[in-house]
């Protein structure tokens, strides 16, 4: 069993993810599984490498059920192949509050 790495807790969270590369080329359109103040889950359908500088744009409802959307920075710290696609964990630039 892997200990676990990470310093917030995650929370479950269904949404649709925008995902554009540092490096260029087309942005991935994918689903957030979870998300927490230093970092996200994704799946998306292409891989993009670990240390891969990324953008996110997450959209969402807030906890009066607002959509909303969030656009944060950060690298991806893991990718793993996945059914469908692939499974990426982005840890942000900054932790959000």
């Amino acid at each position: 069993m892997n200990p676990e790495k990470r310093m917030a807790n995650r929370v479950p969270r269904t949404g649709a993810a925008l995902v554009r590369r540092g490096s260029g080329g087309r942005a991935l359109t994918g689903v957030v599984t979870d998300v927490s103040s230093t970092g996200a889950g994704l799946r998306v359908p292409d891989p993009i490498p670990t240390h891969e500088a990324v953008t996110v744009t997450m959209a969402f409802e807030d906890r009066v059920r607002v959509p909303t959307q969030e656009k944060l920075s950060g690298i991806v710290a893991w990718m793993a192949p996945a059914s469908k696609g692939f499974l990426l964990g982005i840890q942000w630039d900054r932790p959000t509050v």
